[in-house]
């Protein structure tokens, strides 16, 4: 998947979450926003229990993983066993 695409379906899927609550994201103070987290994992599946922590006892809305040194053979539902999230990877080849 290239980088693009990655940003295309990234956006829409924020545009498709907030057109369907028109005002999912609101603060005390009533203003509008998505929490995202950034995170360079350097290998996350030696991480697995750290990485639900963050996935399932944060509220985030997107989470974006660097170095995840994932490759074909591990299966997204090993990242989101829940399936409470769409998971969009890029693993190099």
């Amino acid at each position: 998947m290239s980088i693009q695409v990655l940003q295309t379906t990234i956006l829409n899927m924020i545009k498709l979450k907030h057109s369907a609550h028109p005002a999912p994201f609101q603060t005390f103070s009533g203003a509008n926003f998505i929490k995202c987290l950034s995170l360079n994992a350097h290998s996350i599946v030696n991480k697995l229990p750290e990485w639900y922590h963050l996935l399932y006892g944060c509220d985030n809305d997107i989470i974006f993983v660097t170095e995840t040194w994932l490759h074909g053979e591990i299966p997204s539902s090993l990242l989101d066993p829940d399936g409470r999230f769409d998971v969009i990877r890029c693993d190099r080849l």
